[in-house]
């Protein structure tokens, strides 16, 4: 008799934890999907921002670059609790770089001498894209070093600003 209130016990012990634990995983997943959809309207937000930069390329001045460093700070705000922390680091040297484009406009540079470097732009631009696809689990193998290919379907000029990486297709 012994034996089989222990039997039972063990059943129901066991079946408990299996319920718990299954509970706890599914709540788990519910909460990795929703930070998953979260990315992906932030993500979303920054790639509208930068379709905006890319086509504005050849008139940008400094309100519509400083509208972009606006735009960027509001995303900013909103994904620093769900990029990882390539994103986090790829859009922290993209900021950086357009903060060093934005002070040599305020020292009276010319804006079209500026724009002569957005191929680096464009690169820091296809880094973030090729990060946030990865984090969202989305594949990358095929889109070049850090994205580089991304910017094909943006760039008329793409095969003049990247001429060494014309027949590159991996």
């Amino acid at each position: 008799m012994d034996i089989g209130w222990f039997t039972l016990f063990f059943s129901a012990f066991t079946a408990a934890i299996g319920f718990f634990g299954n509970m706890l995983y599914e709540h788990k997943k519910q909460l990795r999907n929703k930070a998953t959809e979260e990315r992906r309207s932030i993500y979303s937000t920054f790639s509208d921002i930068m379709i905006d930069r890319i086509r504005y390329q050849e008139g940008m001045t400094e309100e519509l670059l400083n509208d972009i460093i606006n735009r960027m700070f509001n995303f900013y705000k909103d994904y620093l609790l769900y990029a990882s922390t390539d994103v986090i680091n790829a859009i922290g040297d993209l900021q950086q770089f357009m903060f060093q484009l934005k002070e040599r406009l305020d020292q009276g540079e010319d804006p079209e001498s500026i724009d002569k470097e957005s191929s680096k732009l464009y690169l820091k631009y296809s880094r973030i894209i090729y990060e946030m696809r990865e984090d969202l689990g989305l594949p990358v193998k095929e889109l070049g070093e850090h994205g580089k290919h991304i910017l094909k379907s943006f760039l008329s000029n793409y095969y003049s600003l990247y001429p060494q990486n014309t027949t590159d297709l991996k």
